[in-house]
């Protein structure tokens, strides 16, 4: 028996149809593994609303969604209604192997009048944006 008989034989249907079923299931089927996060609510910890703050380094901290990937941050000043100054505006992903999220970040900043806000995402899904605002002295 030819080395090409033989393959055919081994790698016949079966394999075939496992790859083509395989594939088939890999494109129509991703967004059964895409949790809906849309009517999460993210909680921001801190800096609490109304805060009056020392000039220095600032923590910015939530609580982690159970299926988001990444976190949206801003920070502007004095406020979103009325942006004066876009201090930050980033994205937070995996950070490791482990794909720990970052759910917080330490800003160093000048006084002055802050509002903060994040949102979690994944690949299909994003929550609403939960806002806050501050002032350092």
């Amino acid at each position: 028996m030819k080395t090409e008989e033989l393959k055919k034989k081994i790698l016949g249907p079966p394999f075939t149809y496992s790859i083509l079923l395989s594939s088939l299931f890999f494109i129509c089927g991703c967004d059964q593994f895409i949790e809906d996060i849309e009517e999460e609510e993210i909680k921001l910890l801190s800096p609490e609303q109304s805060a009056e703050l020392n000039v220095g380094e600032v923590l910015f901290w939530w609580d982690e969604i159970e299926d988001a990937d990444r976190y949206d941050f801003q920070l502007v000043r004095p406020s979103f209604a009325q942006v004066d100054q876009f201090v930050v505006d980033t994205t937070l992903q995996h950070v490791d192997s482990l794909h720990t999220v970052i759910n917080r970040l330490e800003l160093t900043l000048s006084p002055g009048i802050y509002e903060w806000r994040v949102r979690g995402r994944n690949f299909g899904y994003e929550t609403n944006f939960q806002s806050r605002s501050f002032r350092i002295n």
